[in-house]
């Protein structure tokens, strides 16, 4: 059907009717809806007779104002017709279906409290049309600026009313094709005013039965609204159906028949029959949710959860968002068939990746240094390894897009034991020769819209989707390059290089645009350059590529390898589902590819070195912010790119020249219409007339973004930060807007800029606002930007947790600095004795170890004892801040806000009360335990909103809107309360009923429903408890469920069903989570079974090492033990210090014990094993911040270095019973113990146990 919408603003004017034949004979509309007519019944009848139509229904307006018609053919079965004062209402019977669906025509006022009321009209009146219906008209509403043009922006709480009416109704936005806007006020000098006022917003039932329907906006003369075509069977272009593979939904169809027919079979054998098809049927259920979850691409949905309707919508959705069903040419023409569409988009991408035969690729690279050394080649160039492919092979999301091959990572993940072996030769194949077959770098190129409804092939993003083979090498490659990007990338660029992050880019680019800002007065003029790429990675040279990377020091082996994975790759186009056309280019780089990032990395290399060069020469300036920071002439993040020079002709003229032979040789071409330009205040408007024709057209601008964020932040941020509050509205939909710690995060590069000096960042900032004084002493200034005032509002609570941790003592400040290892305090309780000159901790320190006669000299017995807690570098580490809140040392955002929290508690004096305190740990274990259960994630939350009380149940609705009816819907006697819902109402009782489990024992708990759960969590600790308790989630879900199909549909269910359905549903989530799992540890191949002692290679000695800790007596051990091959004992060694002990760092302790014994007896090759997963995870990483051990972990990582090999490995305590015997026997000597001929036999026996046995190495790391 095909429905025309207008509001036609008079149907008495004289080119309405002529725009209604017109647009009539070109699209033969079944019905038309108009609104504000402004007529009566007898000239709207005339209309019809003119437009030729057999039907009509009006709603007269009052007086000149308002009025709407409907008129209909008498091929649309129309059943029944219902209206108000702004809707007409069509109940429309589809032709040769039995299925209605109504068709609701809506005119709403112009006056926001009157369509606020209409709102709640239409709300009051879905109830008659079912699930089935669809809105189209003129709404005089619209849900955010990116629906406006021109004019000032709206204020964020205009939109609340009408986005609170899509969003509570689940209404869908069917979008559009043509131009953007259906209204404007047609008036000129630009205070033309554009909005989408008019617009089609259905149910989710009516979208998936019409998922091909559309609408397409229609200018025209005759009113100031667009017409709007309603096409809910859109096949204006019939596109061939391409044939879908889903196998699940045809043998759900077929075991749904034989159950139904097994069922009526009368046959003595049939509960086993319909007991073996239910199952079955099962299984086809999950298998068509994977395949949907797969085609939808949503990855915050956990499986496991029958979301296969939303995912159905979800994929309907994407599809309709990036089909193409019409493109203008070149020429400006359209493309009238499929078969044009496809030939015009291959034309443009054939000559987008033709090259452009690069010149002048040697002036361009004469200042790049060789920085690759043999040593970095040979990393590079390496054989590849078993591990590095399955590293490559789960590193990806698993339903990730498959390539041409319809192969996604999911396969490889899951059948890894069976195919690693073949997988393995295949890509040896490639680095061992050099050759890639083209079927494995075969590409398919998907459109991605950037703007809405794009009608040039330039208004997409081609993305590429690659073989699932091509990737596993190109991931292989990047995490060899990895390494390397430091040397070979300058400080200028912060993608994609380890330790750099898209903020640092912010915060600086922020610092020198408000630098800019506050640069009134003075001849000394600046400005910033915002430069476009056009089609960045399509255009880059394959040439340049090589000759960049030839000049940095990459050998030949590595070039041609990157070469073969840029040049042998083959496009065709997805279109509209269908493999379409075929390129073979000459040049670019693919987005979606791993390796691409990096290649451009390389390449924009070129430009950033062009431009240091010649600042070096004085040829462009740069700027600089402060004294003491650093001059900058360029910014990349990426191809977003920012230029810093002196605002005159000069230099525009040679950055330009720059530019210009960058582009000859890269193939990178800057679109000066999307670039602009940032002046300093106290340049002249003359000057910068000037200065904009010398770059070629570039604009002038007040305000832009960069990387996402405004550039400018002047005193109005609310206004300027709006359009990121709208796009998180527009992504979250429905759900509440939730307020974020920003001191949380804002910590965060607070503690980078500490930490890490040497970043561009902190050296920046550093220079300009610390200047020589402390961190924590500076001031906020009147002229400081937003950024830094931002970043000091952090301060406090970055303050709270961070600690200087002892290496060799000499930056720390005994008596005024933070080095403690306690989290409440950290300094020094006792005052400093007169007279006392020591200031230093490493004052305290003697050969290596406390001086422990001085400790106790200078300070009271609990300080002493904290001091001689706290573990020393034996090899020299230095002292470092660490965050003491988290185990590896470093900050987090999770820990932050934590912290951030408790000091909110402080201030307001409630952390001081017992009570207080005591209820917030009862919380918090409750929070745990629910965040713990083996239950779906939409159940959590179910249970969080109902300890909250913010579960929408008909009391606390009339409590907080006041409207509405707070009786129980299901037994109509009492206000339904939550606790009356579950416990008291007659329905919830009788599904208690049919419940397997019983919890009549907290019946006097079930008046408050936090009390009733608080006794609830006690169950977990007898067998079985957590399964009950995540059984008994269920059942309230379920009573939840039936209570909102009696609230909503009228629909109610039987108890027994109900609480089946509870059981069931949880019985399923567990098979499925312990298939899960399983075959998670299959495919990564881990095998269960008795853990023993791993004996080592050939040639290698093992040192097993444990260490134990007696509370009572203050005392901690550790031991040592050293075995070959054989299983021979080799050395036994044990010791004991008075101390209290800290499990990590005494574990640590022994491990680095363990090392300098196995450096004394002169072993080359060992394996160090400890049952102490923490330390080998962290030596693994090359993490050292761990706040209690890593002065320890820095020693083992330097002693390391002194073996020819040494592999850390995780052991189980059951494989590491020799060492955590002899590590407790420790623990009742007074000295050092050592064996190595004869060892007592009770060692001996214990080790004897472990000979011949075999434990699988669960984590390890080599260093040479």
């Amino acid at each position: 059907m095909r429905a025309l919408v207008w509001n036609c603003r008079g149907v008495g004017s004289p080119l309405t009717v002529p725009q209604l034949k017109e647009s009539v004979k070109l699209h033969s509309p079944e019905l038309i809806f108009l609104s504000e007519t402004k007529n009566r019944k007898d000239v709207m009848n005339k209309v019809r007779l003119q437009l030729r139509y057999d039907r009509l229904f009006v709603v007269d307006p009052i007086g000149r104002a308002g009025g709407l018609a409907v008129l209909w053919r008498n091929e649309l079965q129309i059943c029944k017709v219902l209206y108000t004062d702004f809707t007409i209402e069509l109940l429309i019977e589809r032709t040769g279906a039995r299925d209605r669906w109504w068709l609701i025509c809506v005119y709403a006022s112009s006056e926001d409290q009157i369509r606020e009321k209409q709102w709640k009209v239409i709300e009051g009146r879905k109830s008659l049309w079912g699930q089935n219906w669809v809105l189209a008209g003129d709404m005089n509403d619209i849900l955010s600026n990116d629906e406006k043009w021109g004019g000032c922006r709206r204020p964020e709480r205009s939109f609340h009313t009408f986005r609170d009416f899509v969003n509570k109704n689940q209404l869908i936005d069917i979008g559009f094709e043509g131009i953007p806007w259906t209204w404007s006020n047609n008036w000129e000098e630009g205070k033309e005013i554009k909005e989408r006022l008019d617009r089609v917003l259905c149910s989710r039932q009516w979208r998936r039965e019409f998922e091909k329907a559309k609408c397409l906006h229609i200018q025209n003369e005759a009113s100031d609204h667009a017409m709007m075509l309603l096409d809910t069977d859109s096949c204006g272009r019939k596109w061939k159906r391409r044939q879908r593979n889903n196998n699940a939904k045809n043998e759900i169809r077929e075991l749904r028949q034989k159950l139904a027919e097994v069922q009526s079979d009368g046959h003595a054998n049939r509960i086993g029959k319909v007991r073996e098809l239910k199952k079955r049927l099962e299984e086809a259920y999950k298998r068509e949710e994977v395949f949907w979850g797969q085609k939808a691409r949503i990855k915050w949905l956990q499986e496991g959860d029958k979301n296969t309707k939303f995912f159905h919508a979800s994929v309907a959705e994407r599809r309709r968002r990036n089909n193409i069903s019409c493109l203008k040419k070149g020429d400006g023409t359209w493309c009238d068939s499929e078969q044009e569409v496809a030939t015009e988009i291959q034309g443009f991408f054939q000559e987008l990746f033709t090259s452009s035969n690069p010149q002048q690729i040697e002036s361009t690279l004469r200042d790049i240094p060789l920085v690759i050394t043999d040593q970095m080649n040979e990393m590079l160039v390496r054989p590849v390894s078993e591990l590095e492919v399955r590293n490559a092979v789960f590193s990806p999301q698993p339903n990730k897009a498959p390539g041409p091959d319809g192969m996604t990572s999911a396969f490889f993940q899951h059948y890894w034991n069976v195919i690693k072996a073949d997988l393995l030769n295949a890509i040896s194949s490639f680095f061992h020769s050099g050759q890639l077959l083209k079927a494995i770098n075969e590409t398919i190129i998907t459109l991605i819209p950037k703007v809405d409804s794009p009608v040039l092939v330039s208004q997409f993003r081609p993305i590429s989707l690659c073989n699932v083979v091509y990737r596993i090498i190109s991931k292989i490659l990047v995490l060899r390059l990895k390494p390397v990007l430091n040397c070979c990338i300058s400080q200028n660029q912060s993608a994609f290089v380890p330790g750099r992050q898209i903020i640092d880019n912010v915060v600086i680019a922020h610092e020198f645009i408000h630098c800019l800002n506050n640069r009134r007065f003075g001849t000394n003029t600046f400005m910033a350059l915002k430069l476009d790429m056009s089609k960045a990675y399509d255009r880059v040279e394959w040439l340049f590529v090589l000759k960049i990377m030839e000049k940095m020091g990459f050998c030949k082996k590595w070039r041609d390898w990157i070469f073969k994975c840029m040049s042998s790759v083959v496009y065709s186009f997805n279109l509209n589902g269908e493999k379409r056309g075929i390129v073979i280019p000459t040049r670019g780089i693919r987005q979606g590819d791993p390796l691409s990032p990096y290649i451009f990395l390389l390449v924009s290399e070129g430009l950033s070195r062009l431009l240091s060069s010649a600042m070096v020469r004085q040829e462009i300036s740069g700027l600089k912010i402060a004294k003491h920071s650093p001059a900058l002439s360029h910014l990349f993040f990426a191809d977003d790119t920012l230029i810093f020079c002196k605002a005159n002709k000069e230099e525009a003229a040679k950055v330009m020249k720059l530019l210009e032979l960058y582009g000859k040789a890269s193939g990178q071409i800057i679109n000066a219409e999307k670039s602009s330009v940032f002046f300093s205040k106290n340049t002249k408007e003359g000057e910068k007339a000037e200065i904009l024709d010398t770059l070629g057209g570039m604009r002038e601008a007040k305000q832009s973004k960069y990387l996402g964020l405004p550039l400018v932040i002047g005193r109005p941020k609310k206004q300027v930060f709006s359009y990121i509050k709208e796009r998180v509205i527009r992504r979250l939909g429905g759900w509440k807007e939730r307020l974020l710690s920003n001191a949380a995060m804002l910590a965060k590069q607070l503690w980078r800029i500490l930490t890490r000096p040497n970043l561009l960042v902190s050296r920046i900032v550093r220079g300009k606002y610390v200047r020589g004084s402390s961190f924590w002493e500076v001031n906020i200034n009147a002229g400081d930007s937003w950024v830094w005032k931002s970043f000091l509002s952090a301060r406090e609570l970055l303050e709270e947790g961070v600690r200087l941790r002892v290496g060799d003592g000499k930056q720390i400040d005994i008596w005024e600095d933070k080095w403690l290892l306690d989290q409440e305090y950290g300094k020094i309780r006792s005052c400093k004795p007169q007279p006392c000159h020591i200031q230093r901790v490493h004052e305290l320190i003697s050969d290596g170890n406390w001086n422990v006669d001085m400790i106790r000299e200078v300070f009271e017995k609990e300080d002493c004892q904290r001091i001689l807690d706290i573990p020393i570098s034996k090899c020299g580490g230095k002292d470092r801040l660490v965050w003491s809140f988290s185990n590896s040392g470093e900050y987090t955002v999770k820990t932050g806000y934590a912290v951030a929290k408790d000091l909110q508690w402080k201030k307001k004096g409630v952390c001081q009360q017992q009570g207080s305190s005591s209820r917030n740990e009862f919380k918090s274990g409750v929070w745990k335990l629910l965040w713990g259960l083996n239950v779906k994630h939409k159940l959590k939350h179910f249970v969080w909103k109902c300890l909250q009380r913010i579960l929408p149940v008909n009391e606390t609705v009339r409590r907080r809107t006041g409207q509405g009816d707070d009786r129980c819907c299901c037994c109509g006697e009492r206000t339904e309360t939550l606790e009356h819902m579950f416990f008291f109402c007659k329905h919830a009782e009788l599904i208690w009923k049919f419940a397997p489990i019983n919890w009549e024992g907290l019946n006097e708990y079930r008046y408050s429903f936090w009390h009733w759960w608080g006794s609830l969590m006690e169950a977990q600790v007898r067998k079985e408890g957590r399964e009950h308790i995540e059984l008994t989630i269920n059942v309230l879900w379920q009573i939840w469920k039936s209570r909102n199909l009696i609230q909503f549909n009228r629909e109610g269910r039987c108890p027994g069903l109900t609480s089946n359905k509870a059981v069931q549903e949880w019985l399923e989530f567990q098979n499925v989570s312990i298939v899960k799992m399983e075959d998670d540890e299959k495919g990564r191949g881990i095998e269960r079974g008795p853990v023993k002692w791993e004996p080592p290679p050939e040639n290698v000695i093992c040192l097993n090492t444990d260490a134990a800790i007696k509370q009572i007596g203050a005392k901690a051990s550790w031991g040592v033990v050293a075995r070959c091959m054989e299983g021979k004992l080799r050395g036994a060694w044990a010791g004991c210090e008075d101390r209290r002990g800290i499990p990590i760092v005494e574990e640590a302790r022994a491990v680095r014990h363990a090392l300098v014994l196995a450096k004394q007896n002169g072993w080359r090759n060992i394996i160090i094993q400890t049952d102490c997963k923490r330390i080998v995870d962290q030596i693994r990483d090359g993490k050292l911040n761990d706040h209690l051990a890593g002065a320890v972990l820095f020693d083992i990582m330097a002693l390391s270095k002194d073996f020819s090999s040494c592999l850390f490995s995780f052991v189980k305590r059951e494989g590491n019973n020799v060492s955590h015997q002899l590590a407790k026997f420790a623990l009742k000597l007074v000295s050092e113990i050592a064996w190595k001929e004869s060892f007592p036999s009770w060692l001996s026996s214990i080790a004897k146990m472990d000979v011949g046995a075999f434990a699988p190495n669960l984590g390890s790391s080599v260093f040479k």
